[in-house]
């Protein structure tokens, strides 16, 4: 089959050209109209107790819902009791308001609530109810509604717009500035890091012309898919930080392989030769990648889910490209690859050099001495991982850049507006038939609301039977029953808490001392639950929600998702590199040393993130939860790329130790500059101020690196040398499952060996 393959590539390359480049040219049309259809939310569990309680939330109680945005107005010289000052608030608020995508909008003035003054009287704010039925379209309104403040506030006043779908616009549209600025750092790195590593200039252009064609495909695909169903804004920055590492990465060995048979045999058999050894490589690494990335699908979130459809989708392409435009355009370009040779750089059939030989050699002599060291030096950074704790980042403006008005605003206003919370926890109270304004009801209501008063770490409680502290619930009964009566303002309040369309629904607004995205405020709303869970209550159901409920049912979902996640990953991968190595022994030892790769970058993590690198760092206190479940697998290339070539050169009759030698010496070197190439790709996208890219791209990079100067080149031989013939162990079993009679599995396939 790879042989059909490779003939017919090498006797079709322009027509192979064409077709990719008719594809490509389709793709731009769709690529750029990615980013309008994603969203920044997916930071959530759809089917938790506080996804259903955002949804009755939004339904009777609109002006809780998340889709509110705050406009915050100052004046350093006036407070709000001046004229001027009342005169431009109400002026502003007139034109809001007859924005066709505002609902409402209250202000102190209308509603005489003192929560919105601060600063002394010097500020005030507007809280603008949008009527977008999603986070994603309330965030496509705000940029409408920044030019009608701006227009018609005056320029005596400091003003910020932050809130709930601000924040969102933001973080979009950092995401976007910043995957920008990254792929522009990237590519003049990778460019410099490929002459370095091919030596000549028409080598070093290729894998970067296959990532120009594959990520703009890749994105069309992607686009295609996000009109079905909703996905985040990381999905371009997986698309581009994943697809710029592995598209590089594939190109690089499967030139570098074909660079060496070229010097022996005519081109077209030096293609089928690269592709049927490297080419082989690529394509089972390639699937190894895909298979963990995919196991994101397992949760069934949104975030993860974006993250594995763009990794998936990217990598899919880099191995078809890597399978028929790469040798197509090694076919047309023939000769001229080896165009603008730098001095440095001699060619030479033999791949191997003799310092990696001389390494290779001396842990075939003493393989304990370097793999003990190996394995300490692995788990001294792993012991941060026993303080780990994961969190995703919600209700906070942590993960947008400082220069962000958004997080400039809500700075502002926890500042100057302390008895305001915009991010509440939520307790949502539904009743089995009678209504919420019951006697019984509404005096278990103020018993849940007694209770969680007493909490620690409990700032205030709101609810139906608070917003008059001198009543008694007798007395919130009588009002409630003459509702319709009842003054303007007092409708008002009692509706903030009993839902006009729905009598059997309440709602209790608790107010933590902390800030919503703090661990102690998450630790709240575990301590609400569990708090309400043990009360006696009769008819009643409760869900606890609000945005730090959101991040929390989030982040137990990951967790309980990790032991599958592990297990299908662990099993595929497996089972795919036992295919590739025909062994049952080799892809044990590539699993166990892929997972303490993938602990020791997540102490790092933890140290860096987490710990603020032992004091020297701002601290973040978490690590986000995403992060953790995408490491695993990125790097197994390197293990399927060496061991293969050993694999070989131990098919052609070659000793175990002997093929080890040779496979890390003629591997290591292009191992290392693989490895630099990942490597720069990641920290370039560590540079975006997003908080989740940048764990992300320091995470890979970390992994990157461990896996190929402490793993790769000194375990795996080391490891190697000790299991001696048993590495082959299930070699004959294999062989006959797959039908393989030939005894050298890669070079059978080619020409002039059948």
């Amino acid at each position: 089959m790879a042989f059909k393959i490779t003939n017919w590539v090498t006797g079709h390359p322009k027509r192979i050209i064409v077709l990719w480049i008719g594809l490509w040219c389709l793709s731009l049309f769709f690529a750029v109209r990615l980013p309008g259809t994603l969203t920044t939310g997916g930071f959530n569990n759809p089917r938790s107790p506080s996804a259903h309680a955002q949804r009755v939330i939004a339904e009777d109680f609109p002006h809780a819902s998340p889709n509110t945005v705050v406009a915050l107005v100052r004046r350093r010289t006036e407070t709000v009791a001046n004229p001027a000052f009342h005169t431009a608030v109400n002026r502003l608020a007139w034109y809001l308001q007859h924005q066709p995508a505002v609902a409402a909008v209250s202000t102190y003035y209308t509603t005489h609530a003192t929560a919105l003054v601060g600063d002394h009287g010097h500020a005030t704010i507007l809280a603008i109810r949008l009527r977008a039925t999603s986070g994603n379209a309330a965030q496509n309104l705000v940029p409408a509604l920044k030019r009608t403040i701006a227009r018609h506030i005056g320029p005596r006043f400091q003003w910020w717009v932050t809130g709930g779908p601000a924040l969102n616009e933001s973080l979009n549209i950092a995401t976007l500035h910043g995957v920008s600025r990254a792929e522009q750092i990237a590519f003049p790195l990778l460019l410099l890091i490929l002459l370095l590593v091919l030596g000549t200039i028409g080598a070093a252009l290729v894998p970067l012309l296959l990532a120009g064609m594959v990520l703009p495909i890749t994105m069309a695909v992607a686009y295609a898919i996000a009109r079905q169903s909703p996905l985040n804004v990381l999905l371009t920055d997986a698309i581009s930080m994943i697809g710029l590492g592995v598209i590089v990465d594939y190109a690089v060995f499967i030139i570098s392989r074909y660079r060496q048979e070229r010097m022996r045999y005519e081109t077209p058999v030096a293609i089928q030769r690269a592709l049927t050894t490297s080419g082989r490589a690529v394509f089972f690494s390639g699937l190894t990648v895909m298979v963990s990335l995919l196991a994101l699908l397992l949760p069934r979130l949104m975030i993860l889910t974006s993250i594995a459809v763009g990794g998936a989708l990217v990598v899919g392409w880099a191995v078809l490209a890597s399978w028929t435009l790469l040798p197509a355009l090694l076919m047309v370009l023939g000769p001229f690859i080896e165009r603008g040779r730098l001095p440095w750089y001699r060619p030479s059939p033999e791949a191997g050099s003799r310092g990696w030989t001389r390494w290779a050699t001396g842990i075939m002599r003493r393989p304990w001495r370097i793999l003990l060291p190996g394995i300490v030096l692995l788990s001294l950074f792993m012991v941060p991982v026993t303080q780990l704790h994961m969190q995703v980042p919600v209700a906070s403006a942590r993960a947008l850049p400082a220069t962000s008005s958004a997080r400039q605003g809500l700075v502002q206003l926890e500042r100057h507006f302390p008895y305001l919370d915009l991010f509440p926890i939520d307790v949502v109270v539904q009743s089995h038939g009678t209504p919420m304004a019951s006697p019984q009801n509404l005096r278990q209501v103020a018993d849940m609301v007694r209770v969680l008063q007493r909490l620690s770490t409990v700032a205030r409680v709101q609810g139906p039977t608070t917003w008059q502290p001198q009543w008694s619930v007798a007395d919130y009964v009588r009002v409630y029953r003459h509702w319709p009566s009842l003054p303007p303002l007092e409708q008002q309040q009692a509706s903030a808490w009993l839902s006009p369309r729905h009598p059997q629904v309440a709602l209790i607004a608790v107010d933590s001392t902390q800030s919503a995205n703090s661990l102690r405020t998450h630790q709240l709303v575990d301590r609400i639950r569990q708090t309400l869970s043990r009360m006696p209550l009769q008819g009643l159901t409760v869900f606890v929600g609000g945005q730090t409920a959101v991040g929390y049912d989030f982040d137990q979902a990951v967790t309980q998702s990790f032991p599958l996640m592990i297990v299908v990953v662990l099993g595929v991968s497996g089972l795919l590199l036992a295919w590739t190595f025909r062994s049952l022994i080799l892809p044990l030892q590539a699993l166990v040393l892929n997972g303490l790769v993938t602990l020791a970058s997540l102490g790092v993590l933890v140290a860096v993130f987490q710990q603020g690198l032992w004091g020297l760092l701002p601290s973040h206190h978490t690590v986000n939860s995403v992060t953790p479940v995408v490491l695993f697998g990125l790097s197994m290339d390197y293990e399927v790329f060496i061991v293969s070539r050993i694999r070989e050169k131990h098919e052609a009759g070659a000793t175990t130790e002997h093929s080890i030698i040779a496979g890390v010496s003629e591997t290591s070197r292009l191992v290392t500059g693989a490895a630099v190439i990942m490597i720069a790709v990641f920290v370039a996208f560590a540079t975006v101020p997003i908080g989740v890219v940048q764990q992300l791209g320091i995470g890979l990079a970390t992994a990157i690196f461990l896996d190929a100067v402490i793993v790769r080149t000194t375990l795996v031989p080391a490891v190697m040398r000790l299991l001696g013939e048993r590495n082959w162990w299930g070699r004959r079993w294999w062989n006959q499952m797959s039908g393989d009679s030939h005894h050298n599995g890669n070079t059978a396939l080619c020409p002039e060996n059948r």
